[in-house]
């Protein structure tokens, strides 16, 4: 019983954590770290590794349309969700911007390497609008498993909002998106989830301590 409450507490303070970090809004300055030093594949990401800058690189190999998603303050705009091959097997999500400048660039072909930083994002948790061939629902790596051709690949959690992409040692030029945190993931408040992570832990000791009184009170 006092190992159940000890497990408790350790998840009441998990959640706690997640909340912190969900409800951040400003992305601390740094210089990327590789993606696979925060994330892998099929690996649900430490929430506390959200909002870092990243860095990675592969091919793309599939373009989602995805609407109705808010940026810069601007709601019911559409992004352009790009599907980035890093390894022979995996895959990560990355905004690269807006849908309507989808053009305004190179084209990619799917054989060009790009390099691309970001920052690394938590996956939206509620539709912005239809799941179908060409438009993603919400940013969600688990909506490819239902794309052709994508359902084999390892998928990492989460997505990165791109601020630069690099091919051919050519920088991209497009404007790039800055948008708030899905914080809906982690119910309650911070204080919350702290004061039950004590009222579970003090739960172990009361067990823990019982059988002590017990000897004390018929001794």
């Amino acid at each position: 019983m006092a190992g159940a409450f000890i497990g408790l507490g350790n998840w009441q303070l998990d959640r706690a954590q997640e909340l912190k970090a969900s409800t951040r809004t400003v992305v601390e300055v740094t210089e990327p770290v590789e993606l696979t030093s925060l994330a892998k594949p099929r690996v649900t990401i430490d929430a506390r590794n959200f909002l870092k800058n990243v860095s990675t690189e592969g091919n793309y190999i599939a373009t989602f349309k995805s609407e109705n998603q808010v940026s810069d303050g601007v709601a019911a705009t559409a992004w352009e969700v790009g599907v980035l091959q890093v390894d022979a097997n995996s895959a990560i999500l990355v905004v690269r911007g807006l849908w309507s400048e989808r053009l305004t660039e190179p084209q990619i072909a799917m054989s060009q390497r790009v390099s691309v930083t970001g920052v690394l994002q938590p996956s939206q948790s509620s539709d912005r609008g239809p799941n179908s061939a060409d438009n993603l629902a919400r940013v969600d790596s688990t909506l490819l498993l239902t794309k052709a051709g994508l359902a084999d690949f390892d998928l990492y959690d989460g997505f990165i909002l791109a601020n630069s992409e690099v091919v051919d040692s050519a920088k991209i030029d497009r404007t790039r998106l800055e948008i708030s945190v899905d914080n809906s993931k982690v119910p309650g408040y911070y204080w919350q989830h702290i004061s039950y992570v004590f009222i579970w832990w003090l739960m172990a000791a009361l067990v823990l301590y019982l059988p002590f009184y017990r000897r004390r009170v018929t001794s």
